[in-house]
């Protein structure tokens, strides 16, 4: 938050790197990315998740996942999630991060992760593995979008069935 109002600055993502405002010069700057990889490799960036208690970024790249640390412009490549597309990511709680990605659902806590996928022999499982956004709500259900409409995992402790045509007013999806 200090770094914040200091340079008063945004973070936005793009195919060729990563920029941020300069309010005070009214102007994208280019982030450098010091990844560790070579200079000819590109940072495709896709998703970016402001991290509440530090101010780090997350950063869902085409094949990796970044953790950026903009009071000393230092990066730092998260290798449990290597060669996943990652395409969203979304606070969960208890300082979970849920990484959506095209091999399916992440959950990541720092230490461990757990992965989800779509199993056609498990009508709860998501409908699908590739991931376009992922949201946790104020009650900590997890909304996942995807090419056949949305899965959720729901935090109630009461089972409940509600069909996809109910929510989406379609016979489309799983």
């Amino acid at each position: 938050e200090p770094y914040r109002r200091q340079r008063q600055m945004c973070i936005r993502d793009s195919y060729n790197g990563l920029a941020r405002w300069d309010a005070a010069r009214e102007r994208f700057e280019r982030v450098p990315a010091d990844m560790g990889a070579n200079d000819d490799k590109t940072l495709f960036v896709n998703s970016l998740l402001e991290l509440p208690d530090s101010g780090d970024i997350l950063i869902g790249s085409h094949g990796s996942l970044y953790e950026y640390t903009p009071r000393n412009e230092t990066w730092r490549k998260v290798s449990a999630l290597d060669d996943n597309n990652i395409k969203s990511l979304a606070a969960g709680d208890e300082g979970h991060i849920l990484v959506g990605t095209e091999n399916g659902v992440f959950d990541f806590d720092g230490d461990s992760v757990r992965h989800y996928r779509h199993d056609s022999r498990n009508e709860l499982s998501l409908s699908d593995n590739e991931i376009w956004c992922i949201y946790s709500d104020r009650d900590h259900n997890i909304w996942a979008g995807h090419e056949r409409g949305f899965s959720i995992a729901s935090n109630s402790n009461a089972i409940r069935t509600v069909k996809l045509d109910t929510l989406a007013h379609t016979g489309e999806g799983n």
